[in-house]
């Protein structure tokens, strides 16, 4: 869910540099004000700092390896308890989870 919501924030603010590509203001730099730059370029500067995180997003979900819901000793049996003893249903929320 967080990886579509991403992708939807960086083509918005992609657009939105686009957009205002000439709309000069203030720079800042420690704080203080710097020379000009366009509202376009600081909309790119954040655009990266998001683009970033979603490589390391994407990367981290391809090595992170998920378990789905078996864990720590007696996961399973507290599932097949509140699924009344149905295995199914403790595999079909394995799948769920996993995706």
């Amino acid at each position: 869910m967080v990886h579509s919501k991403l992708v939807v924030l960086m083509d918005r603010l992609a657009e939105f540099a686009t957009e205002h590509r000439e709309v000069a203001t203030l720079g800042f730099t420690h704080f203080q004000p710097a020379q000009l730059v366009t509202v376009g370029k600081r909309a790119c500067l954040w655009l990266q700092d998001f683009m970033l995180d979603y490589q390391r997003l994407v990367r981290e979900m391809d090595d992170f390896p998920l378990r789905g819901v078996k864990g720590t000793t007696g996961t399973q049996a507290s599932f097949l308890e509140l699924f009344e003893g149905d295995h199914d249903k403790v595999v079909k929320l394995n799948e769920l989870v996993l995706g």
